[in-house]
This record gives structure tokens, C-alpha cells and sequence, in this order.
């Protein structure tokens, strides 16, 4: 923490005070009225270093188990709450919570475009509290795209964490009593702060898609894929974290023992309204499936036209010449036989409307497709107007 000096490479220390005031590290001067909270670096991750570290925490942390410790140094795959049974008896709750952030695959000045899906950044946080002290561990984020994993990066730490959680303590100083539960609810609220964003990110990315699929050039299909699997990530993280029967039992919260009823309230809400926005993305995701089908079977439909008409014009140059032939006969005179007057000019004559009529057919037919090319300029001309309208320059 950049707001308190180390208590070594390993975990740092500060001192959370009733009056509203956060001191770092030395000794509670308080005769037990104040909370310390211990913020271990993700570096320090493996058993070893858990049975190494407890003799260094424990002073700090009565109850604290080698288990408890182990598990809040290993980061779980999915989001969640665990209960332990401490040294001492006591229940230590371990929550696994974690933050969003969404970061775009293009250049700032490239954004007034039609912007594809870009990455979700997951920053887990696992924490556990127990009489007097909050024990939290901020471990390397995850990148996804869709709901594939694609690179993973260090962690950002609690120092934003810090700074919020620390102005919102100094300001109900006198008007809550909180305790260490309480303190890391805090800071999931605060984690939880970027869930209803993030749900609003993919949404415009989604209402970017559908804008592209009418006034696009071409038909997307990848970025649908994508948001799907975002939506669906984040909805598995986020279903864990919303226990039932919160309001009516606030034994139920993230972190035990609480005592904030409101705070459990609001992360509640929180989490809520973020699972609910996902669910509204999911059902517009699927209607976007519906259109996507049609915009394909469309395309589909132009190339078989398109064949089709190849296929018209072979046939008027074969069938035409075939049924003046049957038409006139099999005695008609053919040059190299015996000719007389009339015979040749009836050839001539065959011949003639031969011609005639297979360029009046292969004429009319490029004159029918050079209307639907007019036709199709017209339409693309209306769609680039509707990207200067819009504002996207290079849809396509």
C-alpha cells in the first residue's frame, strides 16, 4: 500500500480507528477499539510461504488457521464464500470478490467508429475477517475475451481500495459502529462498484454491433460470439456473490460477523442490479441471433440470385438458337447441301432471328441487373449517409 509504509516485501499493516482516523503500522494505541487491516502481497502465494508467514500474522490476527491462510494466498477460480473454524472456535468467513474493468481494442481517436468487443480485466481479491482484523490478499488479474482467457497481468493492489474505503470511514466516524467485517464490506462495495459499468460497457458494444449489422458493408458474426461469452462469464462470477436470504439473515453476508445491515443492503442492491443487467443483455443477445440469422440467409439469398442470373443469360444464349431450330425443323437447308432459292432464305432467315432474339434476350437480362446495380448503389449511398449521421466513418 502506497498509503502506509511496509511492514515488509510481504503484507503491510494499517490501523483503522473509531474516530475516523487510519494510522500506518506500529502498535494499536487504542486499548483494542481499533481494527487492523493487513493486506498480504499476491507474490507470497504458495504453502510454503503460508507456514512461513503465520508466525509473522498471528500476533495481528488471533484465530487465524494455516488453511485459512493458505486458501486466502490461492486464488480461487470461482467467486465465492467459505467458512472455516478458527484456531480459537470462532467461524472466519474467506470471501473471494473481485473487480471489473473493460478496456477497448482501439485508439482513443478511433472511437467515434464502430468499436468491436474489447477485453474484460477480472481483479480477484480474496478476504477473510475475523475479532479486531481484515486480512486481504489483491492477486494478478486475468484478461478475457469473450469467455476465453488470453493473458494474465499483475495485480493493481488495494491502494484505490484504500483511498475510497479510507474517506468513507473518516466520514461516518460518529455515526456507525463498524467492526472488521463491517470494514471489509467496505471494501467490497467498492469492488462491486464496477460491476454495473461493465455491464453498460458490453452493452454499448452490443448497440454498436447492431448499428453496424444495418449500415455496416458486411455481416459479423464474431463480436456476437464474444459478448455472449462475456455476458455469460460474468454472470458465473457474479451469481456466487448473491447468497439468498441476505435481508432476512445478515449472518448470510460476505463477511462475518457484520453488523452494517444498511452496507449489506447496498452490496446486495449492487450485485443485483448488475445480475439483472445481464440477464437484459442476454435476452437482447438473443433476439440480436434472430437478426444475425436473417442478415446471413439474406446475404445467402443475393449469392444464389447472383448465380442465378449467371445462369440465365448461358441459357438464353443455347436455349433460344435450340427452339428457332426445332421451330423450323429438320428440313431446312444447311449450307453444303443442294440449295435452292427458297431453301437459303429460309436458312437466312432462321439465322437471322437466331440472332435477333438471342442478343434482345441476353440484353434485356444485363439490362435488368444493371437497374439492380443502380439499385444497390442507391441503397449503399443511403447506408453511408446513415454513417456520416451516425458518426461511424469506417464500417465495413
Amino acid at each position: 500500500m502506497t498509503d502506509g509504509d511496509p511492514s515488509g516485501d510481504e503484507f503491510t499493516v494499517t490501523w483503522w480507528h473509531s474516530d475516523g482516523s487510519v494510522t500506518c503500522n506500529g502498535v494499536d494505541a487504542s486499548s483494542g477499539r481499533s481494527l487492523a487491516w493487513i493486506d498480504v502481497s499476491a507474490a507470497s502465494g504458495t504453502p510454503e510461504r503460508a507456514e512461513a508467514m503465520l508466525p509473522q500474522v498471528e500476533g495481528l490476527c488471533p484465530g487465524l488457521t494455516l488453511e485459512v491462510l493458505a486458501d486466502l494466498l490461492a486464488p480461487d477460480s470461482i467467486p465465492g464464500t467459505h467458512d472455516y473454524v478458527s484456531s480459537t472456535g470462532f467461524t472466519l468467513r474467506k470471501v473471494s470478490t473481485f473487480a471489473l474493468e473493460t478496456r477497448s481494442l482501439q485508439p482513443a481517436e478511433d472511437r467515434d467508429d464502430f468499436e468491436r468487443p474489447g477485453l474484460i480485466v477480472m481483479q480477484p481479491v480474496e478476504m477473510v475477517a475475523g475479532p479486531g482484523w481484515l486480512l486481504t490478499c489483491w492477486h494478478g488479474r486475468s484478461v478475457y475475451s469473450g469467455i476465453d482467457l488470453v493473458g494474465r497481468e499483475p495485480s493493481t493492489g488495494a491502494e484505490a481500495s484504500l483511498r475510497a474505503v479510507r474517506e468513507r470511514w473518516s466520514t461516518d466516524a460518529g455515526t456507525a459502529r463498524r467492526n472488521a467485517a463491517d470494514l471489509g464490506l467496505l471494501v467490497v462495495e467498492e469492488l462491486a462498484l464496477t460491476y454495473v459499468p461493465t455491464m453498460r460497457k458490453l452493452r454499448e458494444w452490443l448497440e454498436a454491433w447492431e448499428i453496424s449489422l444495418f449500415v455496416g458493408r458486411r455481416t459479423e458474426r464474431q463480436p456476437v460470439a464474444q459478448l455472449w461469452g462475456s455476458i455469460a462469464l460474468l454472470r458465473r462470477w457474479l451469481t456466487p456473490l448473491n447468497p439468498p436470504g441476505l435481508r432476512q439473515d445478515i449472518n448470510k453476508a460476505w463477511l462475518v460477523p457484520a453488523s452494517d445491515v444498511a452496507l449489506c443492503h447496498s452490496i446486495d442492491n449492487r450485485i443485483d442490479r448488475a445480475l439483472e443487467a445481464g440477464g437484459k443483455l442476454s435476452d437482447t443477445l438473443r433476439s440480436s441471433f434472430h437478426m444475425l440469422h436473417g442478415e446471413i440467409e439474406q446475404a445467402a439469398r443475393k449469392t444464389h440470385e447472383r448465380n442465378q442470373q449467371t445462369v440465365e443469360v448461358l441459357a438464353a444464349v443455347f436455349l433460344i438458337p435450340t427452339l428457332i431450330v426445332g421451330f423450323f425443323g429438320a428440313n431446312t437447308w444447311l449450307p453444303g447441301q443442294r440449295a435452292t432459292s427458297s431453301s437459303m432464305h429460309a436458312f437466312e432467315f432462321m439465322a437471322a432471328t437466331i440472332v435477333l432474339l438471342t442478343l434482345a434476350t441476353v440484353a434485356w437480362l444485363l439490362l435488368s441487373r444493371r437497374a439492380e446495380r443502380r439499385s444497390d448503389r442507391e441503397v449503399e449511398e443511403e447506408l453511408a449517409e446513415m454513417r456520416r449521421i451516425l458518426g461511424f466513418r469506417n464500417l465495413g
